[in-house]
């Protein structure tokens, strides 16, 4: 809840543009870890996590055209700390009256390098929800090897990806080394505004 905030500071480890703020969200879909067709799953993830974005009763009001990405690693693909654009500190649309932005860190770079200020607990919609999220990522947003449901296209028992808790401020909200899953069961994933 917005209790859960880290007072702690957060030094950037990148320049973003000065006052511009992204904006994260958890899904409030869940979904397996086949997360799509293609080279692998992140492209597929991306587009869900646009549509979600554009369509959420919290987010769609900060533009129809906006993209979002899914806060993702898959193996030879992409690092999660690396495959987003970098615009500023990151913050929470949450469902208040009136509505209020809360903010996640300085930079998403500083997401992999210090606590959150708050756990990531509001979805596109305005929901709450306390769960598991698909990250394929260890602590620093790095692929975690072997524990990305092969690239995000296995839906099966028989392969294991790596998840985070989006209850946690600190890298638990990425890693969650005692709680990665098989891939056949469900986690939400994270999506950033790109633009």
């Amino acid at each position: 809840n917005a209790g859960n905030v880290n007072s702690s500071s957060i030094s950037e480890n990148a320049t973003a543009a000065s006052g511009v703020k992204q904006f994260i969200f958890v899904s409030e879909q869940t979904m397996n870890g086949h997360l799509g067709i293609g080279t692998s799953g992140l492209p597929p993830a991306d587009t869900s996590c646009t549509t979600w974005g554009r369509s959420g009763s919290l987010t769609a009001p900060m533009g129809s055209t906006k993209n979002w990405r899914a806060v993702l690693s898959a193996w030879a693909t992409a690092n999660a700390a690396a495959r987003m654009a970098i615009l500023g500190a990151v913050y929470m649309r949450v469902s208040y009256s009136p509505l209020t932005d809360v903010k996640i860190a300085e930079s998403y770079p500083a997401m992999f390098s210090a606590n959150l200020l708050s756990n990531i607990y509001m979805s596109q919609n305005g929901g709450m929800p306390l769960r598991k999220v698909w990250t394929g990522s260890n602590a620093s947003g790095l692929v975690d090897p072997g524990r990305d449901c092969s690239l995000f296209q296995s839906g099966s028992n028989v392969n294991f990806g790596s998840v985070g808790w989006n209850l946690s401020i600190n890298s638990g909200w990425i890693y969650a080394p005692l709680d990665g899953q098989t891939c056949d069961q469900l986690a939400s994933i994270y999506c950033l505004s790109q633009d």
